[in-house]
């Protein structure tokens, strides 16, 4: 019996005329590991790029029957897809996903032992106009709905600034920005909140930005040619310097009690980032040109 069960949950995987017809375009099911559900913590089924409105059923068992079902948050038939995410019981083998009650097949539900985020750079780069370039790159995006970067004037009490929705790519790094005009104030700080399908909220570390000619570093002469130094505020001793290039590799490591660093190390011509990680907390991030 259970041979038989498995060839016919094969050849409905198989039957691809069938699986348009109860499988949207483009739209996947994924059954992870999420530790809020309740009351059975640890399972739940990511559902991605399905129509808004449409009530989606979960399939599995033995025999095959309902697990639960699920509406795509918005209003069925206006354009567009959206996502949603739903806990299910973790001793219930899962099999296709379907907007079709009673379907035989629909979308294959795809084991998956979590929905990482990752935020591989992120940095506040002043420019001119009195405004802010925020810029990050983020991958493995499977479950990520949105980032919202978030700015406070003290370094502790945050507002949201904007939202930037995340691209549907998994596990390809992209990149993101977003302009701020700075308002009339001496030190801004900035942090990125990610917000995932399933509710959960994560938050980068935060950046500085000072509203003035001192941001904290300075980099001379800038193009460099040769070498060049690093002055650091005092207020930010100790400091980490890291050096980066276009790709994301560290150059250039040095630890610092002083103000002033002078890098003699032969860096290739480039645009480099250099980032200053101080003692309290802040990263202090320049562009940097080696001619």
């Amino acid at each position: 019996m259970k041979k038989l069960l498995l060839f016919s949950i094969i050849a409905i995987i198989c039957g691809k005329n069938i699986l348009v017809a109860q499988c949207p375009p483009s739209a996947t099911a994924f059954a992870i590991n999420y530790s809020l559900c309740i009351p059975e913590p640890g399972c739940a089924v990511l559902l991605n790029g399905w129509p808004k409105g449409v009530l989606v059923n979960i399939f599995g068992g033995s025999p095959l029957q309902t697990i639960t079902t699920v509406q795509i948050p918005g209003t069925y038939p206006e354009p567009g897809v959206d996502n949603a995410f739903v806990c299910v019981p973790c001793n219930v083998p899962l099999v296709f996903a379907s907007t079709v009650p009673g379907a035989t097949n629909g979308c294959v539900i795809i084991s998956t032992i979590s929905v990482p985020i990752k935020l591989s750079r992120f940095e506040a780069i002043p420019s001119a106009g009195n405004t802010c370039n925020i810029e990050w790159s983020a991958s493995s995006q499977t479950g990520s709905e949105k980032f919202v970067i978030e700015r406070s004037v003290d370094g502790k009490n945050f507002a949201e600034l904007a939202t930037v929705y995340a691209l549907k790519t998994d596990n390809v790094e992209k990149n993101y920005s977003y302009t701020d005009k700075i308002p009339n104030q001496p030190q801004l700080f900035y942090r990125i909140k990610t917000v995932e399908i399933t509710g959960k909220l994560s938050y980068s570390t935060t950046v500085s930005v000072k509203n003035k000619a001192d941001f904290g570093m300075s980099i001379y002469p800038n193009p460099a040619i040769n070498t060049f130094k690093v002055n650091v505020s005092p207020q930010h001793l100790p400091a980490l310097i890291k050096i980066y290039n276009a790709q994301g590799e560290i150059v250039y490591s040095a630890k610092t009690t002083e103000p002033t660093v002078e890098v003699k190390e032969k860096i290739p011509s480039g645009v480099y980032s250099v980032k200053v990680f101080s003692a309290n907390n802040i990263l202090l991030t320049q562009k940097m040109i080696k001619q």
